[in-house]
């Protein structure tokens, strides 16, 4: 199924994607395995070394039929526009992984599969809730979470959710059947205020008068001094009890890589797609995430990675060229900027990079941004 594996291709993918080759390679309990040893395995497997050990339960579409869910989530997508957008009808293919092994089948919805899922929780203006999936499913990648799941585990908008759900393949959505983790910790930890008293930052990030609950735009010479900024000052950030999040909308495989490398990041809000309208609403995810930890009483530090390039994504989306720097960009960029506070459990900070050449190319960008904070 996976001709010419070699190590160097096993190096560059996610854990999630080395998980998938090497239950599909027959590596026995991929999810409790080590990088290194799962690529050893792999290896191993195509070598003829080791014996693949497979599963028979996986991979056999289920078609039994009659599940309420199934029934409450049409119910949910229809006439609801945003959603609609996103679910079309999908094939089966080896992205689709059934994790559970303990399920009776005669008891399955109509499904597919059992997909694991990782995202940030929406919101469309119907009030209904739903996340797009960061593991790279080929192709739909919505999860639908009603109501009473999102009361069941206490969640807000912008909580960060990993899990698994049942995959509806002739109707284009999942339905979350399990979650196992609410912002890296367990659900059962799961707890946030939304009262909270706003304070004047006291404690300081970086001298002289970078505090916590303050934004700022920072310069750097290019693109790499911006990534090691990253390491540097998020491994600072973590030992001061932060946790930290990048925004790295449109970035190269390469440049996702490096920042994948980076201890101390929480997060990385990453999305390459070919319309400037996802990479809007996913920046929308990005200020819903600090705010939800913020509410869960944690001190965020958000990194924007090359503002710049944000804010030819907004242009290119809000207007038409060569008009530049339309009232909803201006609006947008000063949501990123202006997204800081804090209280006495928690904090959002706010670091806006970019390099040396955009601020010698670009000058007009630059004063923009100067509008709203300093460095």
């Amino acid at each position: 199924m996976y001709n010419g594996i070699t190590e160097e291709k096993l190096e560059k993918l996610g854990i999630y994607d080395l998980r998938r080759v090497a239950r599909h390679c027959g590596v026995s309990s991929p999810t409790s395995k080590r990088r290194d040893v799962l690529i050893t395995e792999i290896l191993k497997i195509q070598s003829g070394e080791l014996k693949p050990v497979f599963n028979n339960k996986i991979g056999r579409p289920v078609k039994t039929m009659g599940e309420e869910g199934d029934l409450q989530t049409n119910l949910i997508i229809n006439g609801d526009k945003e959603l609609e957008a996103y679910v079309k009808p999908q094939s089966q293919d080896d992205s689709y992984l059934v994790l559970d092994q303990n399920y009776i089948e005669g008891e399955m919805p109509l499904s597919t599969n059992i997909i694991e899922f990782k995202g940030i929780i929406n919101k469309t203006k119907q009030n209904n809730y739903y996340v797009i999936s960061q593991l790279k499913l080929k192709e739909n990648k919505i999860v639908i979470i009603d109501e009473a799941t999102m009361n069941k585990f206490n969640l807000i908008q912008g909580d960060l959710i990993h899990g698994i759900a049942y995959l509806y393949v002739n109707k284009g959505y999942a339905r979350v059947k399990e979650i196992s983790e609410i912002n890296d910790a367990p659900p059962s930890e799961n707890k946030y205020n939304l009262d909270f008293v706003p304070v004047i930052p006291s404690v300081v990030l970086d001298a002289p008068d970078f505090k916590m609950g303050n934004s700022k735009v920072h310069i750097c010479q290019n693109l790499d001094d911006q990534i090691k900024y990253i390491q540097q000052k998020s491994k600072e950030y973590m030992q001061k009890g932060c946790k930290c999040v990048v925004v790295a909308l449109e970035a190269r495989f390469e440049t996702k890589l490096k920042l994948d490398m980076i201890d101390g990041i929480t997060q990385i809000i990453s999305y390459m797609d070919e319309t400037s309208q996802f990479s809007v609403e996913r920046m929308q995810d990005a200020l819903n995430y600090t705010n939800s930890l913020f509410y869960h009483g944690k001190n965020v530090v958000m990194f924007v990675l090359n503002i710049i390039s944000q804010i030819s994504i907004f242009d290119t989306y809000f207007v038409d060229r060569p008009v530049k720097y339309s009232d909803k960009t201006n609006l947008s960029i000063r949501k990123i900027l202006a997204n800081s506070k804090a209280s006495t459990e928690g904090s959002i900070s706010t670091i806006c990079l970019l390099s040396q050449d955009d601020v010698e190319l670009k000058p007009d960008e630059v004063q923009m941004l100067q509008r709203y904070c300093k460095d």
